[in-house]
């Protein structure tokens, strides 16, 4: 309901900006509003390709989920460091923008393999030169093709999440124990972890879809996918029915809504406890990362400027430019963040179901949605889009410390610093800033790595937008080499390369701000 509210929230914001007047809101809640004048209303329209969406995205997150579980299941056999690899491999292909898996696949399918290219395209032979051998790989690969690119990220992601609780359950003490009574790892996997793993498939999954229904908007519009995602990528393209993305908007957040929905009612009948323990991964594991995630940044400065190639050079003349407006909105984001920190008052007494949900960094990014589209359009100028950009953003900052606020606030420090007669300026200075400080550094890298994949997405559809001189940026490179992409697959392939490096090494550095590592001890304040 809260992803539902959300959704409706900013599909009649997105309404409003588009040119849409109050008298449009009733309409577009109700279902009944044209997409153009004297047209039929859009549910109508739109409800049949929602439904497309619907099962194609179902079906893919299946697919991917369940292999994600069995690659997780067969690389515990491994023991934790290959876990420690398959984490950071989930994580680097979670990152690689989805125009890439389309494109590629299309490639591989079509120069390695021979398919022909009739059946994974919409396509009308003429009369009497159809074959059933044709019509059947049309009705086939047009479900399976945009399945299986699906399928790839939502496995990615599920299997670094699978694969950490993993590593987490086999480095705790009932590992031990049970490796002690003599049990087999087949054993200890199916009847013991099993079930932890299945509950955290599932919660993850709540965070995975919102993910797959943006991706599901490039990928069905370049395979000519005859769904909510492809009719939402040909209006961002065309810009023909500006009322057409706020009812598409709406409709996906019924998609989100129904998912959840069934999410919870299998939640519900988990096996497993429905508090998954946390195990601390220890510090010296975190500045691992970190400084491997250093030594990518500086390997990302440095190697691309002596990799010869066109497609090599125009990438690596637009990494500032990119990561400039990422670091605007975020630094936004976080500046409203700090201030609003000493104008928590009551901040103990807010119950986590009243932060909407903005903890998620998946419903974070479907709000930030509209706001960065008006930055790549040009109909708002770079630092206004940063700065409304960074002001939505700061909404999940605020919520995920003030969820992490309450929590610490049941600590015996905190508690004797109260009873002191501490007040709520004060216990934040001198217990909670030294915790909620990492966190607040931990949030801020993983939402710029989330930026840039969703800058470069975005972007895909704006490839002719853009100052005339200036170099077309990531996304918009890859939209412009794609027409070439069976000739020289490298066009594509390295923006989307160098968004996943640059995503990876932003999701390392994060790992020095430890937002799971526990406070320092600290002594009761007394304000006398």
């Amino acid at each position: 309901m809260r992803a539902w509210l959300l959704t409706t929230a900013a599909a009649l914001f997105l309404l409003l900006l588009l040119g849409g007047s109050f008298g449009d809101v009733f309409p577009l809640v109700l279902g009944f509003m044209p997409l153009e004048k004297g047209g039929q209303g859009y549910l109508h329209i739109l409800l049949g390709r929602a439904t497309a969406t619907f099962f194609c995205i179902s079906v893919a997150a299946i697919l991917g989920w369940s292999t994600a579980l069995a690659l997780t299941l067969l690389a515990g056999f491994t023991g934790k460091g290959g876990l420690k690899v398959v984490v950071w491999a989930g994580r680097f292909l979670s990152v690689v923008p989805p125009m890439a898996w389309a494109l590629g696949l299309l490639v591989v399918l079509i120069q390695r393999w021979g398919i022909p290219a009739e059946t994974l395209f919409p396509y009308a032979p003429p009369e009497g030169t159809d074959s059933l051998f044709l019509r059947a790989g049309r009705e086939v690969w047009a479900w399976m093709f945009p399945v299986v690119t699906l399928a790839i990220p939502a496995c990615a992601m599920m299997l670094a999440a699978l694969a950490h609780r993993l590593e987490m359950l086999m480095a705790s003490e009932q590992f031990c124990h049970l490796k002690a009574r003599g049990l087999g790892m087949v054993t200890i996997l199916h009847c013991h972890f099993l079930p932890s793993l299945l509950l955290d498939l599932v919660r993850t999954g709540r965070a995975t879809l919102p993910l797959l229904l943006g991706f599901s908007v490039p990928v069905e519009h370049i395979l000519g996918f005859d769904g909510l995602g492809g009719f939402s990528g040909q209006m961002l393209s065309t810009q023909e029915y500006p009322k057409a993305l706020p009812a598409a908007l709406y409709l996906g957040g019924w998609m989100l809504l129904l998912w959840f929905f069934l999410m919870g009612q299998v939640e519900r009948r988990a096996p497993a406890s429905r508090i998954l323990p946390t195990y601390p991964e220890g510090e010296a594991r975190a500045w691992i990362c970190a400084i491997g995630g250093a030594v990518m940044v500086l390997g990302l400065l440095v190697l691309p400027y002596w990799m010869p190639g066109e497609a090599m050079a125009a990438a690596r003349s637009v990494w500032w430019r990119e990561l400039w407006f990422v670091f605007q909105v975020v630094l936004v984001a976080v500046v409203v963040v700090l201030i609003s920190m000493p104008l928590w008052q009551g901040w103990d007494r807010i119950k986590p179901k009243w932060n909407f949900g903005l903890v998620s960094p998946a419903v974070n990014e479907a709000v930030l949605l509209p706001t960065l589209l008006f930055g790549a359009l040009g109909w708002l100028d770079v630092p206004l889009a940063a700065v409304g950009a960074g002001m939505v953003l700061s909404l999940g900052g605020m919520a995920l410390l003030r969820a992490q606020a309450r929590e610490l606030s049941t600590r015996r420090m905190v508690e004797a610093s109260r009873m002191l007669g501490e007040n709520t300026p004060g216990i934040l200075k001198h217990h909670l800033l030294r915790f909620l400080l990492p966190s607040l550094g931990n949030w801020a890298l993983r939402m710029m790595s989330a930026l840039l994949l969703w800058m470069c997405i975005i972007h895909w559809f704006f490839s002719g937008s853009g100052d005339g001189g200036a170099i077309p940026s990531w996304g918009a490179q890859m939209r412009l080499a794609s027409e070439e992409v069976f000739d020289d697959p490298r066009g594509v392939m390295v923006p989307a390369l160098l968004v996943a490096l640059w995503c990876l090494s932003l999701q390392l550095l994060s790992r020095a701000f430890r937002a799971d590592l526990p406070p320092q001890e600290s002594q009761p304040v007394d304000p006398r």
